[in-house]
């Protein structure tokens, strides 16, 4: 009898366990924990040098807990704008910053480890290691010399620059006080070489150097020049004109200006610091260029070098080829080495002298390959002159030249031969047949 009330019991706990375990199946999974939120970022530090025109910005601090990488910010401190930047894996950062009208930068470091921890950030003046710098004009009536001043930059306060003039005669230093003009009478004529000596807030100094006053100075520098060669090839000869004198009663001759205008409307060249200026003429004519001297007060003189006669090379290069004698002109051994001789008396000179050989064997016609020195076969004769390579050799300066065609043999040669001269003249070609029966 209590078996029997035990057993309905029994299947109903059984039951609600199947329950248990469908419902357990079907439970949402359990979340992943949220990665560890990093530390504060500590011992955050900041410093600035400027080995060249930028700044070099570099960052330093302790690692924060639990960060895997930080994003590093730079910006300027005054604006909001932003500099520089990167996310890095390490506790150091460095970037080279145009910081130019920037006073103050904020570097600020947030550490990450997906989630972002705490940014610290420090706030740092720009220090101010450059010289000031400005820019000044100088003229002069009579004796009396003025300086002008056109621009003035710092990268502090433009109004605490110092400025004082050394007027170049040994007169003591003159404070530079106000305005953008400073007056000084010298005592005589003569060439004089002031500065402006510029000075910040911060002890930066800089001398800066100005052109020359030259009181009293009305005359133009001279000189002579010659011009060579005096005839010359159009597109070809370099012509120079070299100086052999240059004077002036207040400048030095190293800081006499010089231009030259070759007279073939090309533009005017400067003439910087070498004895000789070159010039290559495009057009045939009678050219005579032009020196222009310009001293340190601006007095200015032309002065004409010699004339130069250019001609245009219209004359054609002669090429001879020298035949083997009549008792050996059936023979491979004959044309083996081709002799010729190349002129080009009126004109620029004969460059180089071109060579090309066909011939027509038993099994067809052949065309000679100069560049590998090898015979090949072709189809026809016309297709054996289009492909046959050139043997190109330079003649000596009696104008003879020597071609060699290896590997000829029996049969019916062809042998053509053309000059160019340096202006890129190119002869008439001379061919000439050769039965060849004989080895």
């Amino acid at each position: 009898m209590t078996t029997r009330l035990l057993r309905p019991f029994a299947m109903l706990a059984a039951a609600a366990t199947v329950t248990a375990l469908t419902v357990s199946a079907f439970a949402a999974p359990v979340q992943a924990k949220p990665p560890v939120k990093p530390g504060p970022v500590t011992n955050l530090a900041v410093t600035l040098a400027k080995p060249a025109d930028n700044f070099t910005v570099s960052a330093s601090w302790t690692a924060a807990t639990n960060a895997t990488t930080y994003v590093v910010a730079l910006t300027n401190a005054t604006t909001g704008a932003a500099l520089a930047g990167n996310t890095v894996g390490v506790t150091t950062w460095s970037a080279s910053v145009n910081l130019s009208g920037v006073s103050q930068i904020r570097l600020t470091v947030t550490p990450y480890n997906t989630r972002a921890g705490a940014a610290a950030s420090v706030t740092q003046d720009v220090p101010d290691l450059n010289a000031p710098n400005g820019t000044f004009t100088v003229s002069w009536v009579d004796r009396t010399g003025t300086i002008t001043q056109t621009a003035l930059t710092d990268d502090g306060p433009v109004g605490k620059i110092t400025r004082t003039v050394s007027w170049g005669d040994g007169t003591a230093a003159q404070a530079w006080n106000g305005g953008t003009t400073i007056n000084h009478l010298y005592a005589a004529d003569g060439l004089y070489r002031p500065t402006v000596t510029l000075k910040d807030a911060q002890g930066n100094t800089r001398v800066v150097n100005l052109a020359a006053i030259v009181p009293g100075d009305k005359t133009a520098p001279v000189g002579t020049f010659t011009t060579t060669p005096a005839k010359a090839w159009q597109l070809l000869t370099t012509v120079s004109v070299t100086q052999t004198s240059l004077s002036d009663d207040f400048s030095a001759a190293a800081d006499v200006l010089r231009w030259v205008n070759w007279g073939d409307g090309s533009a005017v060249e400067a003439w910087t610091a070498s004895v000789s200026a070159s010039h290559v003429y495009a057009t045939a004519g009678v050219y005579t260029p032009q020196v222009v001297l310009k001293d340190e007060a601006g007095n200015t003189r032309a002065v004409a070098a010699e004339a130069v006669t250019v001609a245009a090379d219209t004359v054609l290069p002669v090429v001879k080829l020298v035949l083997p004698k009549k008792g050996v002109a059936d023979e491979v051994g004959s044309w083996k080495k081709l002799l010729g001789h190349a002129t080009d008396d009126k004109g620029t000179g004969v460059a180089s002298v071109s060579v090309l050989a066909i011939e027509k064997r038993a099994t067809g016609w052949f065309f000679f390959k100069a560049t590998s020195k090898t015979w090949v076969k072709a189809a026809t004769k016309g297709k054996a002159w289009k492909r046959a390579k050139a043997a190109v050799v330079v003649p000596t300066t009696k104008g003879d030249w020597v071609v060699r065609l290896t590997g000829l043999r029996k049969g019916t040669l062809f042998v053509r031969a053309s000059a160019t001269d340096v202006a890129g003249n190119v002869s008439k070609p001379v061919t000439k047949k050769a039965v060849l029966t004989a080895s």
